[in-house]
């Protein structure tokens, strides 16, 4: 998946558990957003995907897969000044 890009778009974020403290991990934080994926329908490996060679292309060729989970996942609290984003 060398050519696939990825975006990751955060909307809100919010304490995880009222900001409590998880051991020496410290509190954790719940991102809501969205994830933008471009893929090569090309590429050899793809897992099977139903109709993937029939969905509209970019410019460069790649098949936009927009995906918008609420929670992504929690982050530990000494990354919240965006150094893992």
């Amino acid at each position: 998946m060398a050519g696939n890009q990825v975006r990751l778009e955060i909307e809100r974020r919010e304490p995880f558990a009222g900001g409590g403290s998880f051991g020496d991990t410290g509190p954790y934080e719940r991102l809501f957003g969205k994830v933008h994926f471009a893929i090569d329908p090309d590429e050899k490996g793809l897992p099977n995907i139903v109709d993937l060679e029939l969905a509209p292309r970019n410019a460069q060729g790649l098949v936009r897969v927009p995906v918008a989970p609420k929670k992504l996942y929690q982050l530990p609290h000494y990354f919240q000044n965006g150094s893992a984003l």
